[in-house]
């Protein structure tokens, strides 16, 4: 009788645990699809994702197959490449359409203060389409995550609050529940950082400025370079070419915040001052040696036979009608990169497309 009982008790105790945790995963949910207003994401909570990548879903439902009469080529970049910040896929897209008969299309899932382990992830979704090219270009966006203490830094760059959660909606667990979600923002070993270091995390998108001095020890180069080969092993299975120019940077003379704010620098629009991605002089560093890896590491790697190295940033002439900011170009800027980058791209497709007489 007793043991009757006390089985009953279990059994009640574990339907109430399974109410508690029912009522909580459905709550979250809930909460989650209003924050981000992404209603899919209630019967498929991964689906979150789309919200830190907004054109990545769009992109990954367009067929691309080496078979469909038509010129496909993948930007994976940061804001450079968007049409928010400069005018490279319109420039493109006109000089290939000058060239061939055939009809152009440019899959853009480059995004503002997206890394080159952004590149990497959403590549992985894209990489069983047949694009005939893809342009890789980064360098100055995770320069970010060197302002922080070396021990702080994690080489994922989990130690920032976005990777933390992308990861989280990555775990194939959260197809089926919220809470790999919900542990992202209470994980042990981020109250641990906090106890030892003050934070959490850091942002994506503002150092913090007494960190800064940090940003001197360039931690990001070997994550850049692991990011670059994971993105080259799957375009070179499938004999994609991919074209990865240096990265363009242009410090006008005499540079510093207060006149680059009134507007008194050799620059067009005056977008974004050097210091959202640290002090001026480590954000510089920290992109020559990310240049440093697309030129040294792959130039001996015969492994690579796709990958097309361009040093932009030497040939690119560096004049203020060129730029709005340290990265960002004007219209005559964008044509600038384009008639620098559109003969590699040519050669490239002329493997598989016979241009206009």
């Amino acid at each position: 009788m007793k043991a009757a009982r006390k089985k009953h008790k279990i059994g009640l105790y574990l339907s109430y645990l399974i109410v508690v945790v029912l009522f909580f995963e459905l709550s979250f949910r809930m909460f989650f699809c209003l924050l981000f207003n992404q209603w899919d994401a209630f019967t498929n909570p991964s689906r979150l994702l789309y919200k830190f990548y907004p054109n990545l879903e769009k992109i990954s439902k367009q067929k691309v197959e080496s078979s469909n009469q038509k010129i496909d080529i993948l930007f994976l970049g940061g804001s450079v490449l968007t049409h928010w910040y400069g005018n490279i896929e319109e420039e493109l897209s006109k000089s290939l359409k000058e060239e061939y008969s055939l009809p152009i299309k440019i899959h853009n899932v480059a995004y503002p203060a997206h890394t080159s382990l952004d590149s990497r992830i959403k590549y992985s979704f894209l990489k069983d389409k047949a694009y005939d090219m893809i342009l890789l270009y980064h360098g100055i966006n995770e320069t970010r995550f060197n302002n922080c203490p070396k021990g702080f830094f994690q080489k994922d760059y989990s130690h920032v609050r976005f990777y933390n959660q992308i990861y989280a909606l990555l775990n194939s667990k959260s197809k089926y529940s919220i809470f790999p979600f919900l542990f992202s923002f209470i994980n042990p070993k981020y109250v641990k950082n906090f106890l030892v270091y003050g934070n959490f995390f850091l942002g994506q998108h503002e150092p913090i400025k007494k960190w800064k001095k940090f940003g001197e020890d360039i931690k990001t180069k070997k994550t850049f370079f692991e990011n670059y080969v994971d993105i080259l092993e799957i375009a070179n299975k499938k004999h994609i070419p991919v074209i990865a120019p240096t990265f363009v940077h242009y410090q006008a003379p005499n540079y510093n915040l207060d006149d680059f704010l009134a507007k008194k620098l050799d620059y067009g629009a005056a977008i974004s001052p050097i210091e959202i991605w640290g002090t001026p002089d480590f954000v510089i560093k920290g992109i020559e040696k990310h240049n440093e890896v697309i030129k040294e590491q792959f130039t001996h790697k015969q492994t690579y036979k796709q990958f097309h190295i361009l040093d932009m940033n030497k040939a690119f002439p560096k004049r203020g009608k060129y730029f709005n900011d340290i990265c960002h170009f004007t219209k005559e800027g964008s044509r600038e990169f384009v008639n620098h980058l559109f003969p590699l791209v040519k050669e490239k497709l002329e493997d598989h497309f016979t241009p206009l007489d």
